[in-house]
């Protein structure tokens, strides 16, 4: 868990970074931080629209928040 707040903190530094993003967005669903993870893949997709990887991503994301317990 610490690589990943390590993860965050380096990504606000660079808030450009897309690539990092995604990465940061992969982590944050491995540790079960879906909404988080849709956060940053939804910047991703907002700063760069065609981007395929990142799109996805966000309907990996969204298909594991819907299969969530409440």
């Amino acid at each position: 868990m610490e690589g990943l707040e390590r993860l965050v903190r380096v990504a606000k530094l660079a808030p450009q970074d897309l690539e990092l993003r995604l990465i940061l967005a992969r982590a944050l669903l491995e540790n079960s931080r879906t909404d988080e993870a849709i956060d940053q893949v939804r910047y991703v997709i907002a700063m760069s629209p065609n981007n395929l990887e990142a799109r996805k991503l966000l309907e990996l994301a969204l298909e594991l928040l819907l299969l969530r317990p409440s």
